[in-house]
């Protein structure tokens, strides 16, 4: 199961300003890089967890308590920053953020669910992105294909557009900068940009219900399906998130479990066909966790929810 992007991603943030990379920049394009770990690490990794309204309060604690070495790590750089640091006094501050991720990573890797939600996060924003910048007409389509009134459909017209509009003004401005434009202004652009999809992605969200939120993520991602590559994107949800929704195709579903192990392969616990439509997901009292797909319904350990979930079998070709 491939769950190993979320922490390359992040440590490729983090470990932005080597010392190869110091050869080649000002100490300003490096101050500029690494400034940027906060924004980039919270918005793209730890962000979604937070942003999740399925996740408990307990669990967003857990991931604010790990960001804070961190945060607080980051801040101390910006503060050094008004002295105009050197090359060497900027890479002993990224170090010393670099130690204080730890705590966020050992989180990451001890909880599959907090894992697979970043993971999928930031594949979802990718390809939303691609969509929205490539075709907005069609993006717009599925949004109304999900079920969305015409009242919400428009106004998620109005934030593609804009959208779209500050992209292609982005765009044209990095190309016309590109020979001359410093390493900190193209960090700068590429952090505004990134800023404006999360906005344009959460407005849209805003205006879903979550069955039609989750569809619309579900017919945005099927081309990593048809691939069979991206597994995350077959996982529906995880028991440590309960809540139901309704199957997105007819097939197979696997209930599955790796133990908390995001290298482990998952051991099935229970296979269920269903219909489009049918209910599926996780259930919660104060005394039990249940799995209920279509009338079937399965006991989940409490000390297993974090590792258990619902996952559409792919079609064999």
């Amino acid at each position: 199961m491939r769950f190993q992007h979320s922490l390359v991603i992040a440590a490729a943030i983090l470990c932005a300003g080597g010392a190869a990379f110091a050869q080649e920049a000002s100490p300003a394009d490096i101050l500029a890089i690494t400034l940027q770990q906060d924004q980039m690490l919270t918005a793209g990794v730890a962000g979604p967890i937070l942003d999740n309204p399925l996740v408990s309060d307990a669990d967003k604690e857990l991931v604010r308590k790990a960001l804070k070495p961190m945060d607080d790590a980051l801040a101390t750089m910006k503060q050094n920053a008004a002295a105009k640091p050197s090359v060497e006094q900027i890479q002993a501050d990224q170090e010393k953020a670099v130690q204080a991720s730890k705590d966020m990573m050992k989180l990451l890797e001890s909880r599959m669910d907090f894992y697979w939600i970043g993971s999928r996060a930031k594949g979802l924003q990718q390809f939303e992105t691609q969509m929205i910048q490539a075709n907005p007409a069609d993006f717009a389509g599925l949004i109304k294909a999900v079920g969305a009134d015409d009242a919400h459909v428009t106004k998620a017209r109005v934030i593609i557009d804009k959208f779209k509009a500050d992209f292609d003004g982005l765009q044209k401005q990095a190309v016309a900068g590109a020979e001359k434009m410093s390493m900190a202004d193209q960090m700068a652009l590429a952090s505004t940009l990134s800023e404006k999809t999360l906005v344009a992605i959460k407005g849209i969200n805003a205006l879903l219900t979550p069955q039609q939120q989750f569809e619309l993520e579900w017919a945005v991602t099927k081309p990593m399906r048809d691939d069979g590559d991206e597994k995350e994107f077959f996982i529906l949800d995880f028991a440590s998130q309960p809540g139901m929704i309704l199957a997105p195709e007819a097939g197979t579903y696997l209930l599955e479990s790796n133990g908390g192990d995001m290298k482990a392969e998952p051991k099935q616990l229970a296979s269920v066909t269903l219909k489009r439509g049918d209910p599926i997901g996780f259930k919660k009292t104060d005394k039990v966790t249940t799995a209920s797909a279509g009338d079937k319904t399965f006991d989940v350990a409490a000390d297993s929810v974090t590792g258990v979930f619902w996952e559409l079998a792919p079609k064999k070709p």
